[in-house]
């Protein structure tokens, strides 16, 4: 309730925006943005078991799921170490360029930047010497 112009009291819309400090997010292993229609989509998944899926309703099998991860001890990489692995796997530079295409948006760090660079090397056919065959 906001105080109008007129002094009279309105009701005000206030949304389902999340009040929390900034920052809040990073310490989560799973965070679902949840829309008025119900449909959940993961915005961070450290379990692996949501991310990247279509929105969908929350339900007693998803506690289920994630109880069950919980009880495996199962640590997901994190997207760098899913990228740095995919990248360690390309046979082509073609391959390559399509990782890094994938994965450019993450904050990626001076280790990961040298990976590439060195994948691609050895990905270059080198030329050959006058002599060699």
């Amino acid at each position: 309730m906001t105080k109008g112009s007129d002094g009279k009291l309105k009701v005000e819309k206030a949304g389902l925006k999340e009040i929390t400090r900034e920052g809040f997010e990073y310490e989560l292993t799973l965070n679902f943005n949840v829309e008025i229609n119900h449909h959940a989509t993961a915005s961070k998944d450290r379990t692996g078991l949501f991310m990247d899926q279509p929105g969908f309703v929350i339900t007693p099998e998803t506690g289920q799921k994630l109880m069950e991860w919980c009880n495996s001890g199962e640590i997901a990489p994190t997207p760098l170490e899913t990228a740095s692995k995919e990248m360690s796997e390309v046979q082509t530079i073609e391959e390559l360029k399509n990782v890094w295409t994938k994965y450019k948006s993450l904050q990626i760090d001076e280790v990961f930047v040298t990976a590439k660079d060195k994948r691609k090397e050895e990905l270059t056919p080198t030329p050959k010497e006058d002599g060699e065959q």
